[in-house]
């Protein structure tokens, strides 16, 4: 969904909320039941949503921590694998995929001085060997360096096929398929969930602080100008503290 029809809820919300704001629309009897606040719908798919944004960041938290333990099980790709020269140069032009990959490559990370990882060395994998060697004749021709090449390849077949099987050991030890398809599902439904409440329009001041808890949740790093006065506003009227130092503003 684009950027403006994900703004829509929240614009129709303020809009009739800014229609009402002197009329006592915003007003709730202490006499109501819960279940008769006019925005009771709205507030209701705002809390099931804050509830499906933290399931999904804790799928995600376990998603990458198993990850960090599956590649500390398993190790970095033997280095006699990562691309030399005169590879990296032929993917430049024989592309599979992104420009310059070989197929279904690994990543070898480099050390910085500050110890961090940074710009990482593509690798061969197993299956990625599987495919230049089957294909090299007919793309490169049969003369000239094909010979060479594939003289290599299938030289690191093996070693390949070694760290490719202890990636798959460990992927199975530390369920990463099983925890990255929870991640996905959990994204799924807290998406959904956003999308039922833009849906809603707000006529009270909770739910409209339902919406700009949202749209500056979604936000906060690139709403455009424009809208930052009419995101104050309905701030100020909700009574939602924002936190907008990322854009270098305060509410």
């Amino acid at each position: 969904m684009s950027a403006p029809a994900n703004r829509c809820g929240f614009l129709r919300g303020l809009a009739l909320a800014s229609a009402t704001a002197g009329t006592g629309a915003f007003a709730l009897p202490t006499t109501a039941a819960q279940q008769s606040h006019p925005d009771a719908d709205l507030i209701a798919a705002g809390v099931e949503a804050d509830r499906l944004d933290a399931a999904f960041k804790a799928a995600c938290e376990a998603r990458t921590a198993a990850g960090r333990a599956a590649r500390r099980d398993h190790g970095l790709v033997p280095l006699a694998l990562v691309l030399n020269a005169e590879e990296k140069r032929l993917f430049r032009h024989w592309w599979f995929g992104m420009p310059g990959d070989p197929p279904y490559p690994r990543v070898r990370p480099q050390s910085a001085p500050d110890g961090s990882w940074r710009n990482p060395d593509l690798a061969w994998s197993g299956r990625g060997l599987r495919v230049v060697i089957e294909r090299a004749v007919g793309r490169l021709g049969p003369a000239g360096r094909t010979p060479h090449l594939l003289r290599r390849w299938r030289q690191l077949l093996p070693l390949a096929d070694a760290h490719d099987r202890r990636v798959e050991e460990a992927h199975a030890r530390y369920r990463i398929v099983e925890l990255g398809a929870a991640e996905r599902e959990a994204e799924t439904a807290w998406r959904a969930a956003r999308d039922r409440m833009r849906l809603l329009t707000a006529t009270t001041s909770e739910g409209l602080a339902v919406h700009v808890g949202m749209f500056e949740a979604m936000y906060r790093e690139n709403i455009p100008e424009h809208y930052l006065p009419l995101l104050l506003s309905a701030a100020n009227v909700s009574g939602v503290s924002l936190n907008l130092r990322e854009m270098g503003h305060s509410a």
